[in-house]
C-alpha cells in the first residue's frame, strides 16, 4: 500500500502487506444496521446501499486507522471469523473500492487481492466465511419503484410480487439450489431455508429444509 503520509491520490494502491495501517472505516453520512452477523449499509448522500457479509463486517468493525493489517487479522482469531492477512487486505480493498474507508475509493484494486487470495487459499472455499464479500447497489429512484432490482421492504412493493435478498425486487424462481435467497419466491423450488452451520439462507431442493 502507498506510505499514507506521502498519498497525493494520483496513483493506485496495489497491494497490501502485513505492516501497512489500515485506513478507518467511515461513520458520517452512513446510516449502518448490524443484521445478524452481517452489515447492511446506506450512504444518504449518494443513495448506495451496501451489503458486508460476516468476514467483511468483521474487518469493517476494526478499521480504526491506527491497526495494521496483521493486527486485524490478529484480533478477528478471537472471533467466529477467523481471517488471515490475505484475507484482511482483500476485505480493505473491498470495503475502499465501496467507498467505505477513509481514503479515495481509486486508491483500492480488489481484482489483485482476490486473485492472491485464490491462489493461496484455493478455488473451492469460495462461498465459505473466510472470503470477504462487500456487494454495493444504488437505490432505484421513484420512477424505478417496484422495478426489478428496487429496493424492497415487503412483496407488495414490488411489481415481480417477489422481495428477495439482499432486500431488492427479484425474478420468481430464478435462483438455483445454492443461491443466497431471503425467501422462498426466489428459488426455482420454491424453498428458501436456513441450513445448520450457516447464518444465512439459501436456495435447497424441495424436502430437504
Amino acid at each position: 500500500m502507498i506510505d499514507r503520509q506521502q498519498f497525493d491520490g494520483s496513483t493506485p494502491a496495489i497491494g497490501f502487506t502485513a505492516t501497512d495501517v489500515v485506513p478507518a472505516a467511515r461513520t458520517e453520512g452512513l446510516n449502518i444496521e448490524a443484521v445478524g452477523d452481517e452489515l447492511v449499509i446506506f450512504e444518504c448522500e449518494n443513495f448506495h446501499y451496501h451489503s458486508l457479509n460476516p468476514a467483511a463486517a468483521t474487518v469493517f468493525r476494526l478499521c480504526d486507522g491506527l491497526r495494521t493489517i496483521g493486527q486485524i487479522s490478529a484480533l478477528t482469531q478471537t472471533t467466529r471469523y477467523a481471517l488471515d492477512e490475505d484475507a484482511v487486505a482483500l476485505a480493505v480493498a473491498e470495503l475502499g473500492e465501496a467507498g467505505l474507508l477513509q481514503q479515495p475509493a481509486e486508491t483500492f484494486d480488489s481484482r489483485w487481492h482476490r486473485r492472491k487470495f485464490l491462489k493461496v487459499a484455493g478455488v473451492g472455499l469460495v462461498g465459505g466465511f473466510g472470503i470477504p464479500v462487500v456487494t454495493s447497489i444504488t437505490a432505484p429512484s421513484a420512477e424505478a419503484a417496484g422495478s426489478l432490482g428496487a429496493t424492497c421492504s415487503s412483496h407488495t412493493e414490488c411489481d415481480s410480487g417477489c422481495c428477495g435478498y439482499p432486500g431488492s425486487c427479484a425474478t420468481p424462481g430464478a435462483k438455483a439450489n445454492g443461491a443466497r435467497c431471503l425467501d422462498d419466491c426466489e428459488c426455482a423450488t420454491q424453498t428458501c431455508c436456513l441450513v445448520t452451520g450457516n447464518t444465512h439462507k439459501t436456495c435447497k431442493p424441495i424436502g430437504t429444509c
